[in-house]
């Protein structure tokens, strides 16, 4: 769905409350983005619940499919900010909410794309 919403010419995408998961990913793929200035976004590291009798190579298997999911949604993240691919890892790893602002100030949103409340292409307005 990224690939797809990301070649829509012009899209402007709007975060309101709070957006998590898989869902910051419609967030990103705008080329104008807005927020409002209590939303919340979340970006985690993928996860699995597995149960039953499992064998080696499903666990295996998990094991190569969640490193590949994860490459892909580093390398999503990597095309729409201005993070480094480590402070990238660093933030999916320690899940903590951000604010509108803290998510300016982390370059999670490109500056030239973003605003949101009080801040508009990364000034305060007073």
């Amino acid at each position: 769905m990224y690939d797809v919403l990301n070649n829509v010419s012009n899209l402007h995408t709007h975060a309101e409350g709070l957006v998590a998961s898989a869902a910051t990913l419609f967030t990103v793929c705008g080329h104008h983005r807005t927020m409002t200035k209590h939303s919340t976004l979340l970006i985690h590291q993928p996860s699995i619940y597995m149960a039953g009798d499992l064998k080696f190579s499903d666990l295996r298997d998990e094991y190569s499919n969640m490193q590949w999911y994860t490459k892909i949604l580093l390398d999503i993240y990597k095309e729409t900010t201005t993070m480094s691919y480590t402070e990238l890892v660093n933030l999916i790893q320690n899940e903590k909410y951000l604010s509108a602002e803290e998510f300016l100030c982390n370059r999670l949103f490109l500056p030239q794309c973003f605003q949101c409340g009080l801040l508009i292409f990364g000034h305060l307005v007073q």
